[in-house]
């Protein structure tokens, strides 16, 4: 399992992805984002070679989350974005993930 979080400015002035328990400390890997009239997208490059080695492969599936964290300049936080329901409780349900599949 895998959770990222995205953190688009850093005091460092880079963005930080930081993966909560398979990778130790910050990882650096390209964070991309633009407003859209409907919201926002967002795009993250992770390259296989971060992740365990069973789950790298051509149309492997897995549980995965990330989380927005909504932070000043200064580092101050102003809150997250989760992609399920239950907020920062249910940050171990894996049922309530995201499903990744790896692509080329």
């Amino acid at each position: 399992k895998f959770i990222f979080d995205l953190i688009a400015t850093s005091n460092v002035g880079t963005p930080l992805v930081w993966e909560n328990w398979v990778i130790p400390g910050n990882v650096d890997i390209p964070i991309a984002g633009i407003v859209t009239f409907g919201g926002y997208t967002i795009e993250a490059a992770f390259p296989w070679s971060l992740l365990q080695p069973d789950a790298v492969g051509e149309g492997v599936e897995f549980p995965f989350a990330f989380f927005i964290v909504d932070a000043t300049d200064t580092g101050q936080r102003r809150g997250f974005l989760f992609p399920w329901s239950g907020g920062d409780a249910s940050i171990q349900v894996e049922s309530e993930w995201n499903t990744l599949r790896m692509v080329k």
